[in-house]
């Protein structure tokens, strides 16, 4: 994977802002696979996904990440720094085998879950819907006592260790960060999405972009296509020229 050329990046932003939340992940996957069709990015697991959305991130902007988390107690500002290279180390590597679960006296095959099941997940009126749609998405076959279960019909406690399996077998599909407050002591779990952390960064960068291009036409009078194709330093350099 090479890194986007100023033109490809707004390209993909303009596409970003056409597309629904729920797709945007997948505009950004296929940065990373091209070649792949829509619906096998859709299907991919989420950690997965998300483990090519970090490759991009680290290719385009590098591997080092700031960012802010906010104290849920007392609203402290705190700053986090992540190495993206780091995270994706975690994921395991890709596999199509199901999944087998033991619990509660149930045997449980599962896969893992997918951009799909979450856009599914999304479309349902409550947080218990939503959960329970995420359920049936993974459950693949409960059987107990030789006697198949439907998924909505699967204990809370097999629900459970269900979802504590799914997350140690795609840690990237929930990625939390260990946060201490130094001004009230609190210790909470930080989540990363790193799709909307992309997204931010591209739109930021995308919006100097057109700005650089804004003055150097206005005031040399070129067009969008060859200011793009200008070195950074030397766009740099130019708007130097105009004082800005």
């Amino acid at each position: 994977m090479r890194a986007l050329a100023p033109s490809e990046l707004l390209a993909l932003w303009e596409r970003t802002l056409a597309t629904t939340a729920g797709e945007q992940p997948l505009a950004l996957a296929a940065v990373a696979r091209p070649e792949a069709a829509r619906d096998q990015l859709a299907d991919l697991p989420l950690g997965e996904r998300d483990a090519l959305l970090m490759a991009v991130r680290e290719r385009n902007f590098g591997p080092r990440v700031e960012t802010v988390a906010r104290c849920p107690r007392c609203d402290e500002a705190l700053e986090l720094a992540l190495d993206l290279a780091q995270l994706r180390a975690v994921q395991p590597p890709p596999g199509t085998a199901p999944g087998r679960l033991r619990a509660g006296g149930i045997e449980v095959e599962y896969r893992l879950l997918s951009t799909r099941d979450f856009q599914r997940a999304a479309a349902e009126a409550d947080h218990g819907a939503a959960r329970a749609a995420l359920l049936a998405g993974a459950v693949i076959a409960a059987v107990r006592d030789g006697e198949p279960m439907a998924a909505d019909a699967l204990p809370g406690e097999v629900a459970e260790a269900l979802a504590a399996q799914l997350e140690l077998d795609d840690p990237l599909s929930d990625v939390r960060i260990a946060v201490h407050c130094p001004a009230c002591a609190h210790a909470w779990a930080a989540p990363f999405d790193i799709a909307a952390f992309l997204i931010a960064e591209i739109r930021a960068h995308a919006r100097r972009l057109l700005g650089e291009v804004h003055a150097l036409a206005s005031a040399y009078h070129w067009d969008e296509r060859d200011i793009l194709a200008l070195s950074p330093a030397r766009r740099l350099a130019y708007l130097e020229l105009l004082g800005r």
